[in-house]
């Protein structure tokens, strides 16, 4: 019997593979306009979740987001303590003010809804510092001076003994933008005993507001002519 020749088998060409190069470019083309304001909204393909301690709300992070721009949360996520293995970071702070944050690194504004109170925006500069968060500081601080001229007396007093109560030099432009504001109240705030009372509680608050009000003190100029005799002496 003969065999049939058949020609012989040869591999099939090895299938062209698209080389991925990863660089600014290629991440800047891959977070579209919008994407990040959608991963946050949604928590699709989180990988990390944030927890408050008081309210146990959590928001569902994404490592790529935050890990790169947020010292906090990379030394969280590589230290190897607990939160590293468990993927669950719990934070301390009010849930408003970790939502700020977090809207800050997804690139999202900066908004403060007129039913906040200010004491938020205090504990958020507190944050701030605390985490190292300097690209925050201008919209909070900003923000606190703008809101305080619609408020009351009794509401300054209030707040202006929380912000003298917040230790660090971090604290000083809102203390002075507090005691500016007061300033122009204090011919009622020392009207109403009971609100005049809860200013006292706080002596350097009231003393700074004071200063405020206060001119100057006077230059003392030497005297020219006294300088003259002793020199003649």
């Amino acid at each position: 019997m003969f065999s049939t020749w058949s020609p012989p088998k040869t591999a099939p060409p090895p299938a062209k593979r698209t080389k991925i190069i990863h660089n600014a470019t290629t991440a800047t083309n891959v977070t579209k306009p919008g994407a990040l304001k959608r991963m946050f909204e949604s928590g699709d393909w989180s990988d990390l979740t944030i927890k408050t301690k008081d309210s146990g709300k959590t928001f569902a992070v994404h490592k790529t987001v935050l890990c790169p721009a947020w010292e906090f949360a990379r030394a969280a996520c590589t230290s190897g303590f607990i939160e590293s293995k468990t993927n669950v970071i719990e934070l301390p702070e009010d849930e408003r003010v970790i939502t700020a944050i977090l809207r800050y690194y997804y690139e999202l504004p900066f908004e403060v809804s007129k039913s906040e109170t200010l004491s938020i925006l205090v504990k958020l500069r507190v944050a701030i510092d605390k985490y190292g968060i300097d690209g925050l500081i201008r919209n909070v601080e900003h923000a606190f001076k703008a809101r305080l001229e619609a408020e009351t007396y009794p509401n300054l007093v209030v707040i202006g003994a929380t912000v003298f109560a917040e230790a660090g030099d971090c604290m000083i432009p809102m203390q002075n933008a507090i005691a500016a504001a007061t300033r122009g109240k204090m011919s009622e705030i020392v009207r109403d005993m009971n609100v005049w009372s809860q200013m006292q509680e706080s002596p350097e608050f009231l003393r700074r507001t004071l200063l405020e009000i206060l001119p100057p003190p006077p230059v003392v100029l030497s005297d020219s002519s006294s300088d003259t005799d002793s020199s003649d002496e």
